[in-house]
């Protein structure tokens, strides 16, 4: 009983089998719990493509629904290679042949977000009007915030960004969201021209749900880029020549 549990482990016998056939249990149980959740209830899709270092195109698609107790959840759905290339029908054929491989309804997607590459929001041949023109209901499709976020901050990086720069673009973005939390409080959607059209739709709970992303989202910009608002400069680094050389 009060064996070590290092010798304990040591003494169960485990195979290689043994411990592959339970993970595998382990990673299907996952993936059926995850799929059985789009199969029954309306969700949105966040997608992602990229061409990986042996020059495979993988798509990465994410899937966020509520929860049984209201609350906004996020988990990754699938991971695929495209066949041929970064197409938008051949982005869509995959995506509704995993939908339709495990009985999941495309009538379920709600919305769609994606990096607003060309094969994602094209007009007649991007993923997002194959997705239109396959479902019968309005979709809301969006330009990742994410993805934007990420903009500014490949932006700052150019030539000869200067820390004033930098904080300028910070500072703007953040502003912006505190713009659009407020607007949306007050149901003006001129910044968000595809919600704006749902609008007469919308009740207080969705509100809610787009006040708390875009909360989430502006207190982790100031937490990320604190420095940058408050930057630490050591006297050494502004003044070299009054600095003590000893110390």
């Amino acid at each position: 009983m009060h064996e070590k549990p290092d010798n304990i482990m040591k003494k169960t016998p485990f195979s290689n089998n043994t411990i592959s056939r339970s993970i595998d249990e382990m990673a299907n149980d996952a993936k059926h719990q995850l799929i059985s959740i789009p199969q029954r209830s309306e969700f949105s899709i966040q997608m992602d493509e990229s061409t990986v270092v042996d020059n495979q195109c993988l798509m990465m698609v994410y899937v966020r629904y509520f929860s049984e107790n209201l609350q906004p959840c996020e988990e990754m759905l699938f991971t695929e290679k495209l066949p041929l290339d970064l197409k938008g029908a051949t982005i869509f054929h995959t995506v509704k042949s995993f939908l339709f491989e495990h009985n999941i309804p495309l009538s379920n997607i709600l919305a769609c977000a994606s990096d607003g590459a060309p094969s994602m929001i094209v007009r007649y041949r991007g993923f997002s009007s194959l997705l239109k023109r396959e479902i019968s209901h309005q979709i809301l499709t969006v330009h990742c915030l994410a993805q934007r976020k990420h903009l500014v901050a490949k932006n700052m990086n150019g030539n000869r960004k200067t820390l004033i720069d930098c904080k300028s673009f910070i500072t703007s973005f953040i502003s912006e969201l505190v713009l659009f939390k407020t607007n949306i409080s007050k149901r003006q959607f001129h910044q968000f021209p595809q919600l704006d059209s749902l609008k007469d739709e919308l009740v207080d709970e969705d509100l809610t749900a787009y006040r708390s992303y875009l909360q989430s989202l502006h207190d982790n910009m100031v937490e990320r880029f604190q420095d940058v608002f408050a930057p630490n400069i050591q006297n050494w680094h502004s003044n070299p020549f009054e600095v003590d050389a000893v110390n």
